[in-house]
């Protein structure tokens, strides 16, 4: 017979990377929200500057008189989300607050499937692209040509990782989720998506009603009791700029892998900052089979780039420079990337002390 179980605190659980909070930061608090059917508002203008007709000393002077529109009026969705738990009699304070941490913690994977399908549905059939990298490089294009502000991109969690394995899309530690385009633009990377399309648009911005409503009931004749968060939110897109583009996924030849594009990634030990006179051991990993030869590029205080006069192959490769005065000094700032053929790894910095 089994003996009793004991109870412990509850798993610990992490914030969800790589989402819209993850892009946009958190939500704006606004009042009566739940008192419309949408929102408005009226923005700066969406328009790029234009050239000036009639100016002196231009070969090609512009002739026609100046063209410009007023400012612009913009709509979005209310919209409300809300999470619940029911179980037993038990205190009331131990439900609601249930409750709500359930709502906060799912609340941006909520908002990110309203923000989905509103932008489907604003931005009209997607408009196709020859492969994944296009769809992406299309989407950037005409962010640049019809948004006058930074953009955000939206696509499924699947795309996202197909996007980084062919190198369309970058990101910054294991850790942190987040990724961007080769020109900067956020993504958000969310299961709320279609993996058929990616889309783009003008900066979001997520609005609440405040602090979450809790109501708690009993069911007497069950002897359960529940209780349910609820909170209003809205979506405005700036400048109401979307465009959508159809996915075409990475292709695979019979059975074998796609291989991931070459990449190089370095470290020091120590870190920075390191005394003078210290061996530094630079370890440099790549995740091509076979490896390839590297090489060290250095560089002192910003001055030029300098080969260190060593290669080989990596698998993975450690060098050791020493900096005892010959490379740097006491206050100098060196800076280290490894190189095989035409890609470079991300340059890291030491510190001389």
């Amino acid at each position: 017979m089994a003996g009793p179980n004991v109870f412990v605190s509850p798993p610990q659980r992490k914030p969800r990377k790589g989402g819209i909070k993850s892009v946009i930061g958190e939500f704006v608090t606004t009042e009566r929200l739940g008192a419309g059917a949408g929102i408005e508002w009226i923005s700066d203008g969406c328009e790029f500057p234009k050239a000036a007709p009639g100016l002196c000393f231009v070969p090609n002077p512009i002739t026609d008189d100046k063209e410009y529109n007023g400012i612009e009026h913009g709509a979005g969705p209310i919209f409300g989300l809300y999470a619940g738990v029911e179980c037993f009699l038990g205190p009331n304070s131990d439900y609601d607050d249930r409750a709500r941490a359930l709502l906060e913690q799912g609340e941006g994977r909520g908002v990110e499937e309203v923000l989905w399908e509103w932008a489907a549905t604003m931005g009209g059939a997607p408009l196709p692209a020859t492969s994944l990298v296009d769809a992406i490089a299309q989407a950037d294009e005409s962010a640049d040509s019809y948004y006058v502000g930074a953009p955000v991109m939206i696509m499924s969690r699947r795309v996202a990782a197909w996007a980084r394995s062919v190198g369309a899309l970058f990101g910054g530690n294991a850790w942190d989720g987040d990724l961007w385009t080769a020109n900067g633009t956020p993504v958000i990377a969310t299961a709320a998506a279609s993996d058929a399309q990616v889309s783009i648009m003008g900066w979001p911005t997520v609005y609440t009603s405040g602090e979450a409503v809790v109501i708690n009931a009993i069911n007497h004749s069950v002897n359960q009791q529940m209780a349910i968060a609820e909170r209003i939110y809205a979506i405005a897109v700036d400048c109401a700029f979307i465009f959508t583009y159809t996915v075409v996924p990475p292709t695979r030849t019979g059975d074998e892998e796609e291989p991931e594009p070459l990449a190089l990634q370095i470290g020091t030990q120590p870190a920075s900052p390191i005394p003078d006179g210290t061996d530094v051991t630079v370890t440099v990993n790549t995740n091509v089979v076979p490896p390839g030869e590297v090489n060290l590029w250095y560089r002192i205080n910003g001055g030029a780039w300098t080969d260190n006069g060593e290669m080989t192959e990596v698998s993975p490769t450690q060098f050791v420079e020493n900096l005892d005065g010959t490379l740097a000094n006491p206050g100098d700032v060196f800076d280290l990337y490894a190189k095989s053929g035409t890609t470079q790894s991300p340059t890291i910095t030491i510190n001389v002390t």
